[in-house]
């Protein structure tokens, strides 16, 4: 329940703290009770990619970046240190931090893109297990799960196993630092494959299936709940109070929609980052071996996701390789200038990129089918093509495979009528008009490119109860700057093209998998 104990109370000065746990930056946002922001940055780390699809980060990175941030904050702009009411975290997904009795990090975080328990589970294959797997967690097993990485733990870093207390989150470690408390926050629940719906609890049985010890789990809390009181150590790291309530928190994706305002059944969100999620709120519990279902921040309402996995970074490769890696002189210009000048020239071409499709499989596919192993590619290229050609079938192809998973999506008898935008991304408007002509559907833009720290500190005062709901913490802090609607024609010059994106996806993927196959192999 939302706590309101307090809400008369709260002076309208008041601070909430939120931060976003990102992929390569932690981001600190702090809004007064008017839902003005009065302070937003962000910091960034690294990310280690290491060999056979290992991918790792250094969870004390995430604590450094957040607490400097805060400390920035309040020293460097005047903002009163002693009206600070709650903390809420939000984190990117499935990062396994495993910790001793003291609180020691016994191993690097194992990422969300991490591979390295494909292999876990691939053995559920076809097997009991994995039917039961699906039937009490309702997702189908992918590396990036609690369960497998835990698993992949136990097998081959028995001691890291033995010694650890508990296994965290990216936000539960932040929390843990913050409170000397453990918490699993709710919305992460559902990519865990350990995880029993109906019940809402660890399942005792999915826990056998991959021998892990329940023990070795923390305690679950609702996105708003409190799990506890900044530290000593938090004090000494930011020079705020100790006792400042901490939210449980959430999954970025379900952060960023609250921050977006999405919290009714129906409501539509794309998030443009990364990666590339289209989201659907649904109040009733759905199971679907191709798509994400997992729980949102408001309390028994489900997100039904689809994602473009590395569409952000498909982007960052053509800058890096296409578009100024021949060139001396480009290679000095910085990214916004670049962007800026691509949205430009792509006012002079035309939908279809002059007949050029992109599959944007780069990072392999999650949904609507699941393909790890997957792979982009650029049919039709010819040597006619220019840079802005491929740039904007880049675009283009992200925006099929936006549709794609939004047909599998109304499929399951789901209403949608229009979507919220938000991300870095979004700033393109270009690039918010082509998917709005795609999907066919009014879009509105957020004024926050990054919604995942303004909708932890949402949380955080619903958790507090200095916002009595979620509607009234959406009315106060959520703005929107535009509304982008789709032109009919261009709508059904698309269409021609997506159904040619459908069948290159249906007779293609296969033989593209096959490079994987070959690559191993030699």
């Amino acid at each position: 329940m939302v706590d309101t104990r307090y809400g008369s109370k709260y002076n309208q000065n008041s601070y909430l703290v939120g931060i976003d746990i990102g992929t390569s930056t932690t981001k600190v946002t702090i809004i007064d009770l008017k839902g003005n922001i009065v302070f937003s940055d962000s910091q960034e780390y690294s990310i280690d990619y290491l060999d056979s699809g290992m991918v790792q980060q250094n969870p004390d990175d995430w604590f450094y970046a957040a607490t400097n941030t805060i400390k920035i904050a309040f020293s460097d702009n005047n903002i009163e240190t002693n009206k600070v009411l709650a903390i809420g975290i939000s984190s990117q997904s499935n990062a396994l931090v495993p910790v001793d009795k003291k609180g020691n990090v016994l191993h690097p975080a194992i990422h969300y893109l991490d591979k390295r328990s494909a292999d876990i589970c691939n053995s559920f294959n076809e097997t009991d297990e994995e039917k039961r797997i699906y039937e009490i967690g309702g997702s189908t097993l992918k590396p990036s799960y609690t369960g497998p990485q835990i698993s992949w733990v136990k097998k081959n870093l028995p001691d890291v196993y033995k010694n650890t207390d508990k296994f965290l989150t990216a936000n539960g470690y932040i929390i843990f630092k913050f409170t000397d408390e453990y918490s699993q926050d709710h919305t992460q629940t559902g990519m865990t494959g350990i995880y029993e719906r109906a019940k809402q609890n660890w399942s005792e049985e999915l826990l056998k299936y991959f021998d892990i010890g329940k023990n070795k789990l923390p305690d679950e809390y609702k996105a708003h709940e409190i799990v506890g009181k900044t530290n000593n150590n938090f004090k000494r790291h930011t020079d705020l109070a100790n006792n400042i309530p901490v939210i449980a928190g959430s999954l970025d994706v379900a952060s960023t929609m609250l921050g977006s305002g999405c919290i009714e059944k129906g409501s539509c969100f794309i998030e443009m980052g990364s990666v590339l999620n289209i989201t659907v709120l649904e109040d009733r519990i759905l199971s679907d071996r191709n798509l994400q279902t997992y729980p949102s921040t408001v309390p028994d309402i489900n997100i039904i996701a689809g994602s473009i996995d590395g569409a952000g970074n498909t982007i960052r490769w053509f800058i890096d390789n296409i578009y100024k890696g021949y060139g001396v002189s480009e290679k000095s210009l910085t990214d916004e200038k670049i962007l800026y000048d691509l949205e430009k020239e792509m006012e002079s071409t035309n939908i279809g990129s002059d007949n050029l499709i992109f599959l944007p499989f780069m990072a392999g596919m999650r949904t609507p089918r699941s393909d790890l192993k997957s792979k982009g590619a650029f049919l039709g290229l010819k040597v006619s093509h220019k840079k802005i050609d491929i740039y904007r079938s880049i675009l283009e192809g992200c925006s099929y495979g936006l549709k794609h998973n939004l047909e599998y999506i109304l499929a399951k008898n789901i209403k949608v009528q229009k979507a919220i935008i938000s991300g870095g991304a979004s700033k393109n408007k270009f690039w918010v008009q082509m998917i709005s002509d795609v999907l066919d559907i009014d879009i509105i833009r957020s004024s926050y490119s990054s919604g995942a720290s303004i909708g932890s500190a949402m949380l955080a005062g619903i958790g507090v109860g200095a916002f009595r709901s979620f509607r009234e913490a959406v009315k106060k802090v959520c703005r929107y700057d535009n509304c982008f609607k789709p032109e009919k024609k261009k709508t059904r010059t698309y269409n021609g093209y997506y159904k040619q994106y459908k069948d290159f996806v249906k007779n293609l993927i296969l033989q593209l998998d096959s490079l994987e196959k070959r690559r191993n192999d030699e």
